[in-house]
């Protein structure tokens, strides 16, 4: 795999506050440019659009929504009533006007319909229902949707198949796309994949040369690894990663070597899991580091020399140094600090 050698890149920064901010950041120097905020309230997760050219956000606040904005992050709509309760991830389905919010609050995925870039209206409400045995902070009283992505082409998604993280059911959803029909998405029950009890399924990350998904659990911080082909998943590994029982483990993404996995943990004893991805795609825990504070959303640079943390309560974003050669994580080198509390980053 070729990696981005372009020294400086935009990023987005999603947020518990009032702005999304925009700004740059150089591989090499681990430099942030200047930042630039724009209005949007409590953005906790943004997407680009399929053309590249605009971004989408969900705002998860007392009166959850959505947002559209174009290139320049510049509104261009915004919309309350039909979005579920506490939308927390936003993705686009591929050759198609789709967007679609994943909303913990009441279990549901959110079908937006866009023209033009801007978002016009409601397609769909997918609901689904089922219950755990964590009642701890209402975790599964009920389903929560925490996580919806098409699975891709290469594992043979064939842009037919919906995945969605039920954290309140422990469940795996899957969901079969219809293109021409008047509800466009339909949850195929059959292929619904089952996560160990109480795990709480939440994000997950596609391992396309591999056959594989990974997927981070919140409430056992455990990393449950799925063979994947089409709609049908087998368990066959589960690695625990979180080191207190906290029961608030968050974010997963691959290195772009393919090499090595990170998970993020928060709550208790907050910090970065590194997994070595050996070659039949299973994983080994080989490290464990600290960040500051409710490091919630994690990404790694193109380059995959650095890994950026959005640590949420201590209100800044660190950077990391990451070993090419083992893939562990060195000291924090830099640090910027914010105003509003970062909980999601977005290389451009």
């Amino acid at each position: 795999m070729i990696l981005n050698a372009i020294l400086q890149i935009g990023l987005l920064i999603g947020t518990y506050g009032n702005n999304v901010y925009s700004t740059t950041y150089n591989q090499s120097s681990m430099e942030f440019g200047p930042m630039a905020p724009a209005a949007g309230l409590d953005c906790s997760y943004i997407c680009r659009s399929n053309d590249g050219k605009a971004f989408f956000s969900v705002s998860e606040n007392k009166h959850p929504g959505a947002y559209s904005f174009d290139g320049n992050l510049k509104q261009t709509a915004y919309i309350d009533e039909v979005v579920g309760e506490y939308p927390c991830f936003i993705t686009t389905w591929p050759g198609s006007n789709y967007v679609l919010t994943a909303n913990y609050g009441s279990g549901t995925v959110t079908v937006l319909d866009t023209k033009d870039n801007v978002i016009t209206g409601c397609a769909q409400t997918i609901k689904f229902t089922g219950s755990g045995p964590v009642l701890r902070n209402d975790s599964q009283i009920h389903a929560r949707a925490h996580q919806c992505k098409p699975i891709p082409d290469s594992m043979g998604g064939r842009g037919k198949w919906l995945l969605v993280n039920d954290l309140g059911s422990d469940k795996v959803r899957v969901c079969k796309y219809r293109k021409h029909a008047k509800v466009p998405f339909k949850e195929i029950a059959r292929f619904t994949a089952d996560a160990p009890e109480g795990s709480g399924p939440r994000h997950m990350e596609f391992n396309e040369d591999k056959g594989l998904l990974y997927i981070i659990t919140e409430l056992s911080g455990e990393v449950l690894v799925y063979k994947l082909r089409g709609p049908r998943l087998k368990l066959v590994q589960s690695v625990q990663c979180e080191e207190v029982g906290a029961g608030c483990s968050a974010d997963i993404h691959m290195h772009p070597s393919g090499k090595w996995l990170y998970v993020s943990h928060r709550v208790k004893n907050d910090g970065i899991s590194v997994l070595k991805i050996d070659e039949d795609g299973l994983l080994e825990k080989i490290q464990y580091v600290h960040t500051a504070i409710h490091p919630r959303n994690f990404a790694v640079s193109p380059d995959g020399n650095t890994l950026l943390v959005a640590c949420m309560e201590s209100k800044c974003v660190q950077v990391y140094p990451i070993n090419n050669t083992t893939g562990a994580v060195g000291p924090v080198a830099k640090t910027l600090e914010m105003e509003d509390r970062p909980v999601c980053l977005l290389f451009l």
